[in-house]
């Protein structure tokens, strides 16, 4: 991503950020993403801009620069550095392994944060540049939103109800009524498990 001071713009959403596709896309046009005004994320970048434009004039040209102490330096942060901002996000969050966070990291998880709140298939190819669109299943079938969504289908309206152990291969309802009065009651019968909870039965064939 070549990031360039004069690419970046203030609005009263946040910072616009444009920049050149990614590695993924094929073609070569810029594209535009936002650092929002919310979580002070767009402050943040500014207040960075200001100072290297007050110490070091830099209004155009590259974005990342050395800093040191209180100050910045007019040496252009290396490779070597900036491949180690994940290590250091990740330490700061106290995972374990950091060596394993990479800059890939932040990709999967703004992929991951975006599924997760109801992103479609279109926008995530769209944005993550993916040539082939099956990638996005990997992040919306496990996403928080179509977990939810499965398991609000799967629960009865009215869970807060008791509702009856089902039958199955012919068990007598007696046998049933006397297994549910036990809420960790698993009962077998053949092939059907039937296990009973406060908010209903799970069925394994």
């Amino acid at each position: 991503m070549n990031l360039q001071v004069e690419n970046m713009s203030s609005t009263s959403e946040g910072v616009y950020v444009t920049h050149q596709r990614s590695k993924q896309r094929n073609d070569k046009q810029d594209t535009r993403f936002v650092v929002p005004r919310a979580g002070s994320y767009a402050g943040i970048l500014e207040e960075y801009l200001h100072n290297i434009k007050s110490t070091l004039s830099k209004t155009t040209g590259r974005l990342l620069w050395t800093g040191r102490s209180d100050l910045f330096v007019n040496t252009p942060l290396g490779k070597n550095s900036i491949a180690d901002v994940p290590h250091f996000m990740a330490g700061y969050l106290k995972k374990d392994d950091v060596k394993a966070f990479t800059f890939h990291s932040y990709r999967r998880s703004a992929a991951t944060a975006a599924a997760d709140t109801g992103a479609t298939a279109a926008q995530l190819t769209d944005f993550f540049g993916w040539k082939n669109p099956s990638m996005t299943t990997e992040y919306i079938s496990t996403s928080k939103m179509a977990v939810n969504n499965m398991a609000s289908l799967l629960v009865p309206e009215k869970s807060g109800e008791n509702i009856k152990p089902s039958v199955g291969n012919n068990q007598q309802e007696d046998e049933d009524d006397k297994d549910s009065k036990d809420p960790t009651k698993l009962s077998h019968k053949k092939n059907v498990f039937i296990i009973t909870n406060f908010s209903g039965t799970m069925n394994f064939n």
